[in-house]
């Protein structure tokens, strides 16, 4: 059975090779395919070919070839024929991977935790990827931050959110080429993934973080709160009081507060958004022993849990 990868925005077919890229072009995929001919499919045609390809039994043989404009495309078992329409390739967009100036290994998942932390609406482009630096994976969005080691120590770079998308199936320690513009992966299965850097200077988290040993530290079981985000507004807020954990909510229907769980009093109120803990903990299995680290006496200050995850305080609306 002939085998195709998925649809993307353009689909460049040349001499058994097949390039796609997304609407902005800031994403490639390159691979081999048994297709012959020169021509391009938009998502559309593209979606009609896969979709036609999908139908033919483990045994079947899919017949392609191209007539003028037309893909005329043929199963063999059951029996169906289909006319897919093409475009030219003479727009197709050219790619060098040949000039590499760096290679390193890193852990895809934990690339894919970073990205869930940058900023994906803001100004600040540099902000909407993920930083590798120093033997640190970082990403922020102004409000919360993530933080892992990295193996390789002589990386500096920021990897746009966008190619990282396009690892979302991959899983462990890939390999990542970068010429300084581009960066890449080549897989076992013939596919290779590209997208682009990103430029401008990113924030000091390293500075932040490095903080903590000033902060006071305390063990919670967030096993309760985080039950109960399913009944609370989105704009919730939670609130460490006194030694209280407070969930101050927009509805009427959730107001709860966990007594004694501290083992000192807080000198100020802290709020959180609601979302940005739930985002946390979502990526922490344990949540019955979930290590926080705070200055009880300024709400300014960030909370860095599990030496990980940063979230800063919001202001509580009256």
């Amino acid at each position: 059975m002939m085998m195709i990868n998925k649809p993307m925005f353009m689909n460049y077919f040349e001499d058994g090779s097949l390039l796609q890229h997304d609407k902005d072009k800031e994403t490639f995929v390159l691979s081999k395919t048994d297709i012959l001919g020169n021509f391009c499919l938009n998502q559309e045609e593209m979606e009609k070919l896969c979709k036609f390809i999908e139908m033919a039994n483990d045994k079947s043989k899919v017949k392609a070839k191209l007539n003028g404009t037309i893909l005329e495309v043929k199963i063999d078992e059951p029996k169906l024929k289909a006319n897919i329409n093409t475009l030219s390739i003479d727009n197709k967009p050219q790619l060098n991977l040949n000039e590499v100036i760096s290679s390193f290994t890193i852990n895809v998942d934990k690339l894919k935790i970073a990205s869930a932390f940058s900023d994906k609406k803001g100004v600040r482009a540099v902000l909407n990827g993920v930083c590798v630096r120093n033997g640190w994976i970082m990403a922020t969005d102004s409000f919360s931050a993530y933080k892992t080691p990295c193996e390789d120590t002589s990386v500096n770079l920021v990897i746009n959110n966008s190619f990282i998308n396009i690892l979302k199936e991959l899983k462990g320690n890939i390999k990542l080429e970068t010429d300084g513009m581009k960066i890449w992966h080549k897989n076992e299965n013939g596919l290779t993934y590209v997208g682009r850097l990103l430029n401008g200077t990113y924030p000091n988290l390293e500075n932040i973080y490095n903080s903590i040993k000033n902060f006071d530290t305390t063990t919670l079981n967030l096993e309760p709160i985080y039950n109960i985000f399913a009944l609370s507004g989105s704009n919730s807020l939670i609130g460490l009081t006194l030694d209280k954990f407070c969930i101050n909510t927009s509805t009427t229907f959730v107001n709860s507060e966990f007594e004694g769980i501290f083992d000192f009093k807080f000198e100020n109120e802290f709020w959180y958004s609601s979302t940005m803990l739930k985002l946390v903990l979502s990526f922490i299995s344990d949540k019955k022993n979930v290590k926080f680290n705070f200055l009880h006496d300024n709400p300014t200050k960030p909370a860095i849990v599990n030496d990980e995850f940063l979230i800063l305080p919001v202001r509580k609306m009256e």
